[in-house]
């Protein structure tokens, strides 16, 4: 992990926004991963290190956590997301 790292508060603070939480759940709702609702928003906030496979790794783990709290399940790993900033595949989440 890199010193200019966000630290697991401010991801998880970022990813709590109910601006970014209703644009996952309506990636979530459309079929697509959550994490391309926002990538673009991590990417500018946080820089370039969200790119790092550790970070996605870290962000990841965060998206499930905010998603099971707004009541999704996670249903697959490995979604591709071609149009993503940061990442090239995503788990994607269902209502329950």
């Amino acid at each position: 992990m890199t010193n200019d790292a966000p630290s697991l508060d401010a991801l998880l603070g970022f990813l709590s926004e109910s601006a970014n939480v209703r644009a996952m759940a309506d990636a979530t709702d459309a079929g697509r991963p959550a994490a391309e609702a926002v990538a673009d928003g991590l990417l500018e906030r946080f820089g370039p290190v969200v790119r790092e496979d550790t970070q996605k790794k870290r962000i990841g783990k965060l998206i499930r956590r905010v998603m099971e709290e707004e009541g999704f399940q996670w249903d697959h790993a490995g979604a591709r997301t071609p149009g993503s900033s940061v990442f090239t595949s995503a788990s994607v989440y269902r209502r329950v």
